[in-house]
């Protein structure tokens, strides 16, 4: 992904974040996540997968490294959380990591939380190809 189109997503998923338009995309997608069995094979393949491209971005120019990171993925879905110590780091870090493993994914729907500490959360929900 080129850094214009990066851009390009970046200014759609704000425009998306708060319609009504994007809350029904990213209810369905995570009442997908949460209905779907889990395809061993699968999942465990997806989720090495996504690890190494979470490290892979990290290691970039400018790359931010999340406290914590879980993925965990179904038979088609997955979930990522990633938390990191403030707002700016989490918002740098979703936008490279969703730069590398974009290809991944027909659609995914990204949040970037504030917690109570301070930190953030970074809230990946994805369907593969």
């Amino acid at each position: 992904m080129t850094a214009r189109e990066t851009l390009r997503a970046a200014s759609r998923r704000a425009r998306n974040r708060g319609s009504e338009k994007g809350t029904r995309a990213s209810a369905a997608l995570q009442s997908l996540y949460r209905s779907e069995p889990v395809d061993a094979a699968w999942a465990a393949g997806m989720e090495t997968r996504l690890q190494k491209l979470a490290q892979d971005s990290a290691s970039q120019p400018g790359g931010v490294t999340p406290t914590s990171l879980d993925i965990d993925c179904r038979r088609t879905t997955c979930k990522i959380d990633a938390t990191h110590p403030d707002r700016v780091q989490g918002d740098d870090w979703a936008m490279m990591y969703m730069a590398s493993v974009g290809s991944n994914f027909q659609r995914a729907f990204t949040r970037v939380v504030r917690n109570p500490d301070g930190t953030s959360s970074v809230i990946i929900y994805a369907v593969a190809k």
